[in-house]
């Protein structure tokens, strides 16, 4: 008799980017509308539903912010966001920075570069 190991739960995970723009940076509840747009119709309602997609921080003066993903959809997830080229008819960049399990070790990410000259 072979035991099957039970799936894993998902696990969430936190990508932390930088948002450039040539003009002015979208404010928080704008990014989130967007981003829950472009994702739905780049992975279909299923494919945003199953991973879970949250905008967990963002700040607009300094442009950096935080993303909650689950953590078997993480590869969808980056190459959709990469691929955001226009947000309100400005144009802009989002560069994932880092990923890390923790939302505590998300934020000390951001402080530490922030406070680098």
């Amino acid at each position: 008799m072979i035991l099957q190991k039970e799936p894993r739960k998902p696990r969430k995970r936190y990508l932390v980017f930088k948002l450039y723009s040539i003009g002015e940076s979208p404010d928080f509840i704008i990014l989130a509308n967007y981003l829950n747009k472009y994702m739905r119709d780049f992975l279909g309602l299923h494919g945003l539903v199953d991973s879970s997609i949250k905008l967990i921080r963002y700040e607009k003066t300094t442009r950096y912010g935080v993303i909650r993903i689950v953590s078997r959809d993480v590869n969808k997830v980056l190459l959709g966001i990469i691929r955001i080229r226009k947000i309100n008819n400005e144009t802009v960049s989002i560069i994932p920075l880092k990923l890390t399990g923790n939302l505590n070790k998300a934020i000390k990410y951001i402080r530490r570069i922030e406070n680098k000259p």
